[in-house]
């Protein structure tokens, strides 16, 4: 798409660029083993790196909460001590789900050095996974969208955590209790676009990755999600379905054929 950044599809994220040089709760489990994709995105954008990433979108609707949740499920599995993140301050999906209270993170007032421990939970049988739900108070979410006290933020959390992984709201969604993805992109170590395939217009692709470019965000690589484009096996079989009431022994061979076929997904 760029001359940095290759556009992906979900078997895979391109890592580009370089990292920033500075240094029990619910019981919804998710299981990225089942996502035949998401290891390789984990391996391309963040499985041998260290530090923050910001996962965020064009537009809303793209898939950036489930992918944040698979990708920080995934480091933890692979023995990585990995905190996930709730700042998509539009639908706090992630806390409603994993978190068993909200409370306010005062962050103006609070002493980095001595941890945000009272702020995180762990994800119960997941081990090595830790959760930080959206803060409820208004100061911390002022303080976040200075791009200095977000830098300091994830300095601090990075000296307990191998991997943080953040939600966000889109690039484009603003207003007064969103905290701009942009900044916390170009405060993180590097960030994750996602677009959904035949939804997501390159121009709003090419303007969300220069507002990150120019705020300074280190882009390792865009996320195709697939959702909404079936593969040629599913068409298939919904073709051979259309028959089933009136041949239903020509559907099932059409059906056993296809299988056959493989290499259709």
């Amino acid at each position: 798409m760029t001359d940095k950044i290759e556009e992906v599809s979900a078997s895979k994220a391109k890592k580009t660029g370089t990292s920033r040089a500075t240094g029990s709760m619910g019981t919804q489990t998710i299981h990225p083993t089942s996502f035949a994709e998401v290891s390789r995105i984990h391996r391309g954008a963040l499985s041998t790196l260290k530090g923050s990433m910001v996962v965020t979108s064009a537009q809303e609707g793209e898939g950036v909460t489930l992918l944040a949740h698979l990708m920080a499920q995934r480091s933890a599995e692979s023995g990585k001590r990995t905190l996930l993140i709730d700042l998509n301050m539009r639908n706090t999906k992630l806390s409603h789900d994993l978190s068993p209270e909200h409370m306010a993170w005062n962050l103006p007032g609070r002493d980095f050095s001595k941890g945000f421990g009272d702020l995180i939970h762990t994800v119960k049988n997941v081990e090595g996974l830790f959760f930080l739900p959206a803060p409820l108070d208004s100061m911390s979410i002022q303080y976040l969208k200075d791009i200095q006290h977000a830098s300091a933020f994830f300095d601090a959390l990075e000296k307990k955590f191998d991997h943080i992984i953040v939600d966000t709201t889109p690039v484009s969604a603003l207003n007064r209790y969103n905290i701009d993805p942009v900044i916390l992109s170009a405060a993180a170590r590097r960030s994750l676009l996602v677009m959904m395939a035949k939804r997501t217009s390159r121009i709003k692709i090419m303007q969300a990755i220069k507002q990150l470019r120019e705020a300074g965000a280190n882009i390792e690589g865009i996320v195709v999600n697939d959702k909404e484009n079936p593969s040629l096996k599913t068409q298939l079989f919904k073709m051979a379905d259309f028959f089933k009431s009136v041949a239903p022994g020509f559907t099932a061979w059409m059906r056993q054929n296809i299988i056959k076929a493989g290499g259709l997904d």
